[in-house]
């Protein structure tokens, strides 16, 4: 018989606010064998960052024993607060001993699950002189840091002063 083949399957979740989640990918055999089937798996770089968004797993062998179809590799994801894109790394197949790989790389997104910060600004006074012109300072805050460009417009509105005699 034609050795049984290898598949494996893409992962996506969500990294959590703070310590450990364990993405779970599923490795598939074609068919069941009378033999011991081993594959390697390692970790490859995607858009997320080895030791930050999640540990890099270096080449680990697991097997599917007699008459086994599926077995699992695992790789830890580090949760954190940080509201940024979604991310990606790939769990990579190699070395398979007594079987072929059919599909040898799985992509292991990280779902953001953090919202993006408010912004706010602060309110300042002036006094007026009987001549000249003076600079007001406005403090534009994030309610949290944020991994992604924030911009944002700002226009001035007519209130007590006027934009005519009053503003420059």
């Amino acid at each position: 018989d034609a050795a049984p083949s290898i598949t494996i399957e893409d992962v996506s979740i969500g990294e959590g606010n703070g310590g450990q989640r364990t993405a779970v990918f599923r490795l598939h055999l074609s068919a069941p064998s009378g033999k011991l089937v081993k594959v390697s798996y390692a970790t490859g770089v995607g858009t997320a960052t080895a030791g930050t968004d999640y540990d890099a797993v270096s080449a680990t062998q697991i097997a599917f024993t007699t008459g086994q179809t599926v077995t699992l590799a695992r790789v830890l994801i580090n949760g954190d607060t940080l509201n940024e894109e979604n991310e990606t790394f790939k769990v990579n197949l190699s070395g398979a001993i007594n079987a072929t790989i059919g599909d040898n790389q799985a992509i292991g997104t990280i779902l953001n699950d953090d919202p993006a910060p408010s912004i706010s600004i602060n309110d300042v006074n002036i006094s007026e002189d009987n001549s000249g012109t003076k600079n007001l300072k406005f403090t534009v805050s994030l309610s949290a840091p944020s991994a992604k460009t924030i911009s944002v417009n700002y226009t001035t509105a007519d209130g007590v002063a006027r934009s005519t005699t009053d503003d420059g």
